[in-house]
């Protein structure tokens, strides 16, 4: 997934929603959230709360997202407290927009103020893309790690292994520019899998290959700067069987190279299929393109994810 984050942002837009008189879109970002009608106006500060935040039952309650019957929130999951894209009356809507009101700070400048809880005085100055994420207590969503894809792990340390993700566009929608080249490929719905090849000199005696200077790791383990061991318990874990040809193959060339390595090379796929996530598809096709730095996210790529995608039952979701 991309950067999570709670950001103030401004509305850019209100947009009538062509199936209902209540309600309209508050245009965050590239994002539309269904609000009610007359609640928000153009330019205006608010928290734009993303897919998978968990939100707790005081800003539910605040939001009139509570069910006092039944004791639980009225979204998603089993205790209905957590957010998704959903389809109303026919129109794509994402995220939550919890409101900020306009305030002035000590200097002057225009702010915002945010209700951070539900005591009397729970009340917090804000700047526009300020992420407030942990100032209302809003968490990400984890789902469950599957039996096949669990295992034991040690610490290599995240000066070692690498994080790696692609921002969504929609939360980036100026940063493509007019007539720039991009080119589109599908990805395949699987899980990330890297494998990381390390200097001989910092071999770890559970590691993998026959000089253990290989690691594998997931992109939500090698964020935390963990990797699997190489151990019989992992033995049928979906990164090691996925990734036990590769290994194999590494240590072929490293049988002729008494060098190795002069600092660690990653090699980063993509593990699909059945068993792995819900989706099954073909393989995606590239072609070279002239890529550009940006100053906010760095290399500009950038991800779509069809609205069929996010509304899908049952989906799956893994790091």
């Amino acid at each position: 997934m991309s950067t999570f984050r709670v950001p103030i942002k401004r509305i850019r837009a209100i947009e009538p929603h062509p199936n209902a008189d209540a309600i309209e879109f508050a245009v965050v970002d590239g994002y539309r959230s269904i609000v009610k009608k007359g609640e928000f106006a153009a330019d205006d500060l608010v928290a734009y709360i993303p897919e998978a935040s968990v939100l707790p039952e005081w800003l539910l309650r605040r939001l009139g997202l509570w069910d006092a019957e039944k004791g639980v929130g009225k979204l998603n999951g089993k205790e209905g407290n957590r957010v998704k894209a959903i389809r109303l009356r026919g129109q794509l809507s994402q995220g939550i927009c919890y409101p900020v009101a306009k305030a002035v700070a000590n200097d002057g400048a225009q702010a915002g103020q945010i209700v951070t809880g539900d005591e009397p005085g729970c009340l917090a100055c804000v700047q526009e893309d300020e992420d407030v994420a942990g100032l209302i207590g809003i968490a990400k969503y984890e789902p469950p790690i599957p039996v096949a894809m669990a295992g034991e792990v040690f610490n290599a340390g995240q000066c070692i292994t690498i994080g790696f993700d692609v921002e969504n566009w929609k939360s980036h929608p100026d940063v493509l520019q007019e007539g720039e080249e991009v080119v589109f490929t599908e990805k395949l719905h699987g899980t990330c899998t890297v494998v990381a090849i390390l200097p001989y000199k910092d071999a770890h005696p559970e590691a993998f290959g026959e000089k253990r200077n290989i690691l594998v790791f997931s992109k939500g383990l090698g964020a935390k700067g963990l990797v699997l061991k190489n151990n019989e318990r992992n033995r049928d874990n979906l990164y090691v069987r996925s990734t036990r040809g590769l290994v194999a193959r590494i240590d072929e060339v490293q049988r002729g190279d008494a060098d190795g390595v002069s600092e660690p090379q990653f090699i980063l796929g993509e593990t699909y299929g059945p068993g792995v996530q819900d989706l099954t598809y073909g393989k995606e096709i590239g072609m070279p393109v002239v890529e550009r730095i940006d100053p906010l996210i760095g290399r500009v790529c950038l991800k779509s994810i069809s609205a069929d995608y996010l509304l899908r039952k049952g989906g799956t979701e893994y790091n």
